[in-house]
């Protein structure tokens, strides 16, 4: 009966440990993936943001993370997505362009209820060429700097909890 219950416990722990590894494993990777990610973004030269607003849906859904490439404003044609700032503050809006101006040195762009505004080329970020929908305000929160200790102890708390996971299995093992 007492081998019964030690082979039960080795089992039990083992499955338990396969468990924790895989978890701390997957969240590892995922954050590696994301910094990866981000970083090679940044330079390949595409900048991101959140599209907050549904003007270009369905092309770009609101609260999507749009991907944007930085390109001369000059070759914008009609009909491409285009993300430019509003105002002195960098607030970023995406809008399709219907005309663009060389003489004037800008652009038309519309959004779905046919708003049509005019954009100088030195406010163009560049031309959306992928959005992701939802990871929006996500990216938002990440990078928000209100939300630095938040991720900072979380960060903390998945790297105390691994350790602390690995100090329990092995205290379990050696009874």
């Amino acid at each position: 009966m007492d081998i019964q219950n030690k082979n039960e416990k080795k089992d039990t722990v083992f499955i338990i440990e396969i468990i924790g590894k895989v978890f701390f494993s997957a969240v590892l990777i995922i954050m590696i993936s994301a910094a990866v990610m981000f970083f090679l973004l940044f330079f390949m030269g595409i900048q991101v943001h959140c599209a907050y607003d549904s003007s270009m849906e369905p092309e770009i859904p609101e609260n999507s993370l749009v991907l944007v490439s930085k390109t001369d404003p000059s070759v914008i044609n009609s009909g491409q997505n285009i993300t430019y700032a509003t105002d002195e503050q960098g607030t970023l809006k995406n809008g399709r362009t219907v005309e663009n101006d060389s003489l004037r040195e800008r652009v038309t762009v519309t959004d779905n209820s046919g708003n049509n505004n005019e954009v100088m080329w030195d406010n163009i970020i560049g031309t959306a060429v992928y959005a992701v929908p939802a990871a929006g305000p996500v990216y938002d929160y990440i990078i928000s700097e209100e939300n630095r200790a938040v991720l900072i102890t979380i960060a903390f708390l998945l790297v105390g909890s691994s350790l602390a996971f690995e100090i329990i299995i092995k205290r379990i093992k050696n009874k």
